[in-house]
């Protein structure tokens, strides 16, 4: 991760999400290929919050994978299950679920989310 220092700050403009192409095979179609750009500007750029205000922040180009086995399929089934019990509640238990409540920045659903997930691990 690297900080952008910016030349000029616009308010109406700013610099955002993906600029160029990421490095990499590209595309290969007859008589026509488009491969990654190997530059200095190609990246991915975000807005980040800070105590001294906003910075820009230049990220690489990645490819998230995901997990189609294991632990996080798992976990995955225990949130379906869940939030297929919670729909399956009568409003009355849900009442009950949210008075019950001890977090006031959490809402019901998140909170029997929570001890679903308490439950199923202990």
């Amino acid at each position: 991760m690297s900080v952008v220092i910016p030349i000029k700050t616009l308010n109406s403009a700013s610099i955002q999400k993906k600029i160029g192409r990421p490095n990499g095979y590209g595309q290969a179609v007859f008589a026509f290929s488009r491969f990654g750009q190997f530059d200095n500007i190609s990246g991915i750029y975000q807005m980040r919050q800070r105590k001294g205000g906003r910075i820009c922040v230049k990220e690489k180009f990645y490819w998230p994978t995901q997990e189609t086995e294991g632990p996080q399929e798992e976990s995955r089934q225990l949130f379906k299950d869940a939030v297929e019990v919670w729909q399956n509640l009568s409003e009355n238990t849900k009442n009950q679920i949210r008075a019950e409540n001890p977090y006031r920045h959490m809402s019901g659903y998140n909170y029997f989310i929570k001890k679903y997930f308490e439950l199923y691990w202990s």
